[in-house]
């Protein structure tokens, strides 16, 4: 049987430790990143069904959806009577 000198236990419990936080984090932004993807597919979907092209009503305000889903734009266009309320 072989001994392990406590220092050298703790060096490697720590460097497990960190490895298994490494590897959380790294699960963690892949989901935020899936979840990001999915959220941006779902807005083009639904704006799409709607046929609105990339143009969404927030509280009686026209915006254009912009930069991937990330940026609301207002929208200033000559048909702002046609939407009314969604």
């Amino acid at each position: 049987m072989q001994l392990i000198n406590a220092s050298v236990y703790e060096e490697r419990a720590q460097a497990r430790q960190n490895e298994i936080l490494e590897t959380k984090n790294k699960r963690l932004l892949e989901r935020l990143g899936k979840r990001d993807k999915l959220e941006r597919t779902k807005l083009y979907g639904f704006l799409k069904r709607k046929g609105r092209g990339n143009q969404v009503s927030v509280l009686g305000n026209l915006f254009r959806v912009t930069a991937q889903g990330n940026k609301l734009e207002k929208y200033q266009g000559p048909n702002l009577s046609l939407w009314g309320r969604c």
